[in-house]
């Protein structure tokens, strides 16, 4: 079974801790993504049976959309009650 990675940064000015501007989440994205299409990489991922998913910021912003709405159908249709 394969187990996806997925890795995206917000692209404001700083991150949800602050600590790291745009520029360098966008550094940073293309770094991650340069060594994540790497062969020996993917050579070592597929033994383990990992395939990393890239997706720049907007695929990312809709995949978790398209999530979102699949689990709350799933939650309405089965009346799932929020944990306290």
């Amino acid at each position: 079974m394969y187990q996806n990675i997925i890795l995206a940064y917000d692209g404001s000015q700083e991150s949800q801790h602050g600590m790291l501007s745009a520029d360098v989440l966008s550094r940073l994205s293309m770094e991650i993504r340069s060594i994540l299409q790497s062969t020996e990489l993917k050579q070592r991922f597929e033994k383990l049976g990992v395939s990393p998913g890239v997706m720049s910021q907007s695929e990312f912003a809709a995949y978790v959309d398209e999530e979102i709405k699949q689990w709350a159908y799933v939650v309405a249709q089965e009346k799932i009650q929020k944990q306290k």
